[in-house]
């Protein structure tokens, strides 16, 4: 292996150890269908925030994890009145929920990009 090569491996594998995503996960009433919501992290933690619509998906329960700064909203574009969750928790009966803010506290988010059903 020459050292661009080398170099070039090893800038990928550093990428891929600082860069990740955080995601919180929705679950239908019976618990048996997902969807997996994420926003773009770093090593300081979320560094992007995204609204997702899901009012055309059942939401039975949505698992939030650690760190993710998630807000819960009725509306379906991440405006108005929301539920803020900052902690690790599995919160149920939230049928309520039209859309999903995740990722980087005092930002605005991006999105939502259409309303289609996750499953």
């Amino acid at each position: 292996m020459n050292k661009t090569s080398a170099f070039l491996l090893l800038s990928a594998l550093c990428v891929q150890a600082v860069l990740a995503v955080i995601c919180a996960e929705i679950r239908d009433n019976t618990g048996l269908k997902a969807a997996r919501l994420c926003a773009a992290t770093d090593k300081n933690g979320p560094s992007d925030r995204i609204c997702y619509c899901v009012k055309n998906t059942q939401t039975g329960s949505i698992s939030i994890p650690r760190g993710s700064n998630t807000r819960l909203f009725s509306s379906s574009d991440c405006t108005g009145n929301f539920q803020a969750v900052n902690e690790a928790s599995l919160i149920e009966n939230t049928q309520w929920v039209n859309s999903i803010s995740i990722g980087k506290a005092g930002i605005s988010s991006r999105g939502p990009d259409g309303c289609s059903k996750l499953y």
